[in-house]
């Protein structure tokens, strides 16, 4: 095998082993949905902007590129929202498992962002997944709210993914994700005074341990995956 094949191979692995582990940290931290997300933007802003040359990479980044990143930053930190929501009223499990039909919805979200045809390979394996679906929520109907937040989380990550392949191809990675990050950031900030005012008995300050956890998801799966 090929020395780059294989670095190529073993980045994969490691990104779908910090992507499954991302859930696993999700059931560790005793925060709800949103002030879970919320640490996770800024600890990763803050990580990324000590990265060489992530700055210098911002700010050579276009305005109107600027706006659409940003935009596509509140799809993200709505996915994450329901993906750690769907944790907490259910299982990582369950979460994980929704996650997979992202690719069914990813067959009929990029060709219609892209304007190409539907590729029929794609829908076929995206309705095995569905089928999976189904499967669980007949085995699992105490998990029904789970179940919903779950598929939503799912739409919303081929949504932003499908927008990331077509706005994002050719910009410098850091410099993008810090805007989506940072849009992500501030969307939550601004109605985190709205989400306690509904939940006032969810806290927001982190235990001893979730410090830990959190540093791990933020630095760790989010910034270096």
């Amino acid at each position: 095998m090929k020395p780059e094949i294989k670095k190529a191979y073993l980045q994969l692995h490691l990104a779908i082993f910090l992507w499954g582990f991302t859930a696993i940290l999700g059931e560790l931290i005793s925060l709800a949905g949103v002030p879970l997300v919320w640490h996770r933007l800024w600890i990763t802003i803050l990580v990324l902007m000590f990265v060489p040359g992530a700055v210098k990479a911002l700010k050579q980044i276009p305005k109107k590129q600027f706006i659409q990143f940003s935009l596509i930053g509140f799809v993200v930190a709505a996915h994450w929202v329901t993906f750690y929501g769907s944790i907490k009223v259910s299982n990582p499990s369950i979460a994980v498992s929704c996650l997979a039909t992202s690719s069914l919805f990813t067959s009929f979200i990029e060709p219609l962002i892209n304007r190409k045809k539907i590729n029929p390979i794609e829908v076929i394996l995206g309705l095995v997944a569905m089928i999976g679906i189904w499967i669980m929520f007949n085995a699992a109907f105490n998990f029904l709210a789970g179940l919903i937040m779950g598929l939503i989380s799912a739409f919303l990550s081929a949504l932003f993914s499908s927008l990331n392949k077509k706005y994002a191809t050719g910009s410098e990675a850091k410099a993008v994700t810090i805007i989506e990050m940072g849009s992500g950031f501030l969307l939550l900030s601004i109605l985190m005074p709205l989400y306690f005012q509904i939940f006032p008995d969810l806290k927001f300050i982190p235990l001893r341990d979730d410090w830990f956890w959190l540093i791990i998801l933020g630095a760790v799966c989010t910034a270096f995956n």
